[in-house]
């Protein structure tokens, strides 16, 4: 009788474990509203955007969303050095233009490697595209968090294309506005950011990025397709305005 009560409070701690880290948030989250879960490339199960704005909105913006844990017993004390890292295709790097309201850019963006930008010893040696110095470069944001502390985030996942409250997390959810982007065929987002237990907890901080399951990529329609799909419908036209006068 003993044994099988061990084994039921075993599993019933097994389970709860396992539901707990199902529905467990990520620290860190990128979002860009309106766009669709899919693949860019080696870029596998990223929230996909054409750069558009979404209809109902008035700008065109990404989200981060910072979680400190669960509101009753929170991972997480404290967060700092939130760092927006904007990977863009090598060859555009020193061309392209980006501006996003109320974020200026770190002296000497774009890098050419992590190592210049990343804290000592940190690497994110798997998360994409982190290490593909040969095809991208990196242009570099701090920012801090100006809105209120809340109780209930979103979870953005790509993985299974689902975006669902978790009304127990506590932590931020920021949007911000992309100004302009222009001379860029791509450009990844990705946060990651400081995370400090509590004060009686002796765990060193945590350096911590966004998965790759909740991360967002913006791909820009080229200018010559745009111009080859305008060229068609105004050939249509003219075809249709020549057909109806005979």
């Amino acid at each position: 009788m003993k044994r099988l009560i061990a084994g039921i409070s075993i599993a019933c701690f097994l389970s709860l474990i396992s539901f707990t880290m199902a529905h467990a948030l990520p620290s860190l989250q990128v979002y860009i509203p309106g766009s669709t879960a899919g693949n860019v490339g080696e870029d596998v199960e990223t929230w996909v955007s054409d750069g558009t704005i979404p209809a109902g909105e008035e700008a065109f913006k990404f989200k981060v969303v910072v979680s400190l844990g669960n509101d009753k017993n929170p991972t997480y004390q404290s967060v700092s050095y939130l760092t927006l890292v904007l990977t863009v295709p090598q060859s555009q790097a020193n061309t392209g233009i980006i501006s996003i309201s109320d974020l200026t850019p770190q002296v000497g963006p774009p890098f050419d490697t992590r190592e210049e930008f990343l804290p000592e010893g940190v690497t994110f040696d798997n998360h994409y595209p982190f290490g593909k110095e040969n095809e991208f470069n990196y242009i570099v944001f701090g920012f801090g968090l100006t809105v209120p502390q809340q109780t209930g985030l979103y979870n953005y996942n790509a993985q299974t294309g689902e975006i669902t409250l978790d009304p127990n997390e506590v932590g931020w959810e920021q949007d911000f506005i992309i100004q302009n982007v222009d001379g860029f065929d791509s450009v990844h987002f990705d946060v990651y950011a400081l995370f400090s237990y509590g004060t009686l907890n002796e765990k060193n901080p945590d350096w911590k990025i966004n998965p790759g399951s909740h991360d967002s990529t913006t791909v820009v329609p080229e200018p010559a397709t745009m111009f080859l799909l305008g060229s068609g419908l105004i050939g249509v036209g003219v075809f249709l305005r020549r057909k109806f006068k005979r």
